[in-house]
Order: C-alpha cells, then sequence, then structure tokens
C-alpha cells in the first residue's frame, strides 16, 4: 500500500524528482541537498561488500543489492576519473592564459616604462615634451 501525498486542496505534495542525466548540471540547491560523503567512503563500501558477501542470504535490502552497490561505486569512480582529466586539462588551459596575459601585461607595462623614460629624458630639453607627459610622471611617482 502506497501512502498518500495528497493535500486538502487536492494537489500532490510530494515533490516531482526528474532523474539526473549524465552531463545535466545540478542546480545549487541540489547540490546543497546531497549526501557529502566521508572521504575514505569507497573504501568502507568495498569493506561494507566483503562482509555482506560473507553473510550470504542472512541480510536482503529492499531496491539494493551487493551488485548494485558495487555498480554505483564503480560508476562514481569513473566520473572521479573524469572530472580529474576535466579539471587538469582546465588548469592547463588558464595556466595557459594566465601566462600569456602575464607575459602580455609585461611587455606592455615595459612599453610604458620605457616611453615614461625617454619622456622623462626629452621633457627636460622640452617643456612641451614634459608637460604632455606630466600625467606619466604623476601616475608612476617619477622621482
Amino acid at each position: 500500500m502506497t501512502e498518500d501525498t495528497t493535500t486538502p486542496d487536492g494537489t500532490d505534495d510530494k515533490p516531482k524528482r526528474r532523474p539526473h542525466k549524465p552531463g545535466d548540471t545540478l542546480s545549487g540547491e541540489q547540490r546543497r541537498k546531497l549526501i557529502k560523503p566521508l572521504r575514505n567512503y569507497e573504501e568502507l563500501i568495498d569493506k561494507a561488500l566483503v562482509a555482506w558477501l560473507s553473510l550470504g542470504n542472512l541480510l536482503k535490502m529492499t531496491g539494493l543489492t551487493r551488485a548494485k552497490l558495487a555498480a554505483l561505486v564503480k560508476k562514481a569512480r569513473r566520473e572521479q576519473v573524469r572530472e580529474t582529466k576535466i579539471v587538469t586539462a582546465a588548469e592547463l588551459k588558464i595556466a595557459r592564459a594566465m601566462d600569456a596575459r602575464l607575459l602580455g601585461d609585461s611587455l606592455a607595462y615595459r612599453g610604458l616604462l620605457d616611453l615614461h623614460a625617454a619622456a622623462k629624458a626629452g621633457g627636460r630639453r622640452s617643456q612641451e615634451v614634459a608637460k604632455a607627459f606630466e600625467f606619466l610622471a604623476k601616475a608612476l611617482g617619477a622621482k
């Protein structure tokens, strides 16, 4: 017999659950509701499967078999490997982009410093040059 979940107004108060498909992104709310496993939970599952197997048919559960639990942990491990590969590739791309930006920033700033040095030297000979680059001298804290 199933539990009646209808409310007095006739609506069903049981939340509708759409099965999560691979590749779907979880919402923030869905992520908050997930159970956070212990760090070594895979090892615990392995030991639990051995213990469960040693009991033979003394322990039975509705909806969960040893094979299903083993399949779930195998899938979780596959997803961990997949995640690690994706994160590693993404980190490499980010590092390359950061390095390119840092190099570009450095070269551009070096050019600005070189221009400042030339403007400083030119400003000693010409008030017009000194006045045109006065903002740069202030920004760079000219000494």
